[in-house]
């Protein structure tokens, strides 16, 4: 038997939020890999040396076209670190929805517990006063 108490609703309450800040870590989680997998592509377009035997004007391209990948790289190292800066800052925050929630879990228990004992009590106290009553006769 399951006895409801008043912190049921509060328990409600610390759940969903920590399910929230789950989901929140999740996509945290999501973001900073696809972040770091665009700097990783980002690096690799920028080591590569795309000048080839020509003409000057050709080479000059080539040197644009490094210079707008590095930038591009710093750009993209730039979110990595904000996404890790996110990631950082949800897990935290999850980690505190998650511990309010089980002090709230531990705490219901607790109290659905002493509901349980006092139930039983008072059986067996009523059990005591009816065999007392059969005995009598």
């Amino acid at each position: 038997m399951k006895f409801a108490t008043r912190l049921d609703a509060v328990v409600k309450i610390r759940e969903k939020d920590e399910e929230q800040a789950r989901r929140v870590l999740a996509d945290a989680q999501r973001q900073a890999e696809a972040a770091r997998q665009a700097a990783e592509e980002a690096r690799e377009r920028a080591r590569h040396d795309g000048r080839a035997p020509g003409l000057a004007s050709q080479w000059d391209l080539a040197d644009s076209a490094n210079a707008r990948a590095l930038q591009e790289a710093s750009v993209a190292d730039q979110k990595v670190q904000a996404a890790g800066d996110h990631l950082n800052k949800s897990q935290q925050k999850y980690a505190g929805a998650y511990r309010r929630a089980e002090v709230i879990r531990r705490v219901a228990t607790a109290r659905r517990s002493e509901l349980m004992a006092q139930a039983a009590a008072v059986e067996r106290k009523q059990f005591d006063e009816l065999s007392v009553l059969l005995h009598v006769r």
